[in-house]
């Protein structure tokens, strides 16, 4: 019998960009059962802890994040480290070596994708 998974979804905007991600992940998975939980618009540490309170009561909870605001990425890993569920940002890294790569710093908006130009 597969163990069905608990894939939390947490986004600091709409959940675009993490959704597509989760459908390009979870299609290389042949035997993958999950039920799916999405928090979108997603900033505030009381937030993150009502979703982790909920990622605990479960079994094989599992979380992934696109938060581009540094101190509350950090925090979502730490809570979920604390409660022992696996966490993955997706952005985190990738903002970071690109910061790097372009001798820029990033400017850690959420949904700065969205922004249109006047």
């Amino acid at each position: 019998m597969t163990d069905k998974y608990q894939v939390f979804l947490i986004s600091d905007a709409t959940g675009e960009t993490l959704d597509r991600i989760f459908l390009a992940l979870k299609s290389q998975f042949t035997n993958f059962q999950y039920d799916k939980k999405e928090y979108v618009f997603v900033r505030t540490e009381q937030q993150i802890d009502k979703i982790i309170k909920e990622c605990d009561k479960l079994n094989n909870s599992i979380i992934l994040y696109t938060i581009v605001e540094t101190k509350l990425a950090k925090y979502v890993s730490d809570k979920s480290e604390e409660k022992n569920i696996p966490c993955f940002g997706i952005l985190g890294d990738l903002i970071l070596t690109f910061s790097k790569l372009l001798h820029q710093k990033a400017s850690h908006k959420p949904s700065a994708q969205h922004v249109l130009d006047k």
